[in-house]
């Protein structure tokens, strides 16, 4: 079914495109992309791992913060931003808030 939606899309894309309607072609593409990443255009890309828990993916989305900018920051520095603290195994353990 989605792979016929996202079909679909790219052929209106690309109609729109030959008949140089700017507007149209550039909402069909946003379309196109939601449709084949699963991921609406204004959510943060991590939001595809089902194993990242709600809260931290808010808190990185409030506080801005890029695929980029994360991977430039160690482990500390991305637990100090989602008050979660990762330990060596790489699993988040919650950091109370009052601390």
């Amino acid at each position: 079914m989605l792979q016929n939606a996202a079909r679909i899309i790219r052929g209106l894309f690309e109609m729109a495109l030959r008949r140089n309607w700017s507007l149209m072609s550039g909402r069909l593409l946003k379309l196109s992309k939601v449709v084949e990443k699963r991921l609406w255009d204004w959510e943060h890309p991590l939001r595809q791992f089902a194993y990242l828990p709600a809260e931290v993916l808010t808190k990185i989305e409030e506080r801005g913060l890029s695929v980029d900018r994360l991977r430039d920051m160690d482990s500390k520095e991305i637990g100090k931003y989602s008050r979660y603290r990762i330990n060596n195994c790489g699993n988040a353990s919650i950091i109370s808030e009052n601390k």
